[in-house]
């Protein structure tokens, strides 16, 4: 279809706007993640830890979260200070869940994610990497 004679055409357009100081909000994507551990053979309860710490006095509030990971993990959690602040089944649908409101995130706290794992399907030793014979622990 041509578009008409006075119409114009706005697919290639942007607009940016300026404003002084910093937002109120601001949106960032944090990764947790272990990815050099082995998993033993033939147990029930393998558990990996992530473990960090984002520096100063403030916090952040926890919108979404995803966890991902490949066949064997049962189960993916985080806490912030001992706290549990989210989890996940890596075997549901890969999606980012939102998390319950008010879920803050203490900066200078220790952030753990925890990865479960049932490795009964196994006789050999399972390793972190990419591939699909791989395990994965990420928040």
């Amino acid at each position: 279809a041509s578009l008409a004679a006075d119409a114009r055409d706005h697919a290639g357009e942007v607009e940016i706007r300026f404003r002084e100081g910093y937002p109120r909000n601001v949106l960032s994507v944090d990764l947790l993640q272990n990815s050099r551990f082995a998993l033993r053979p033939n147990r029930t309860d393998e558990t990996v830890e992530a473990k960090c710490c984002r520096p100063g006095p403030r916090s952040a509030e926890l919108f979404a979260y995803r966890v991902h990971a490949h066949e064997y993990a049962t189960n993916i959690s985080l806490k912030v200070a001992g706290r549990p602040a989210a989890t996940g089944d890596p075997q549901l649908p890969h999606f980012f869940k939102m998390a319950e409101p008010g879920t803050k995130l203490r900066f200078g706290a220790d952030w753990t994610a925890t990865c479960k794992y049932n490795t009964t399907t196994t006789d050999l030793p399972v390793f972190a990497g990419q591939g699909h014979n791989n395990e994965m622990c990420n928040m």
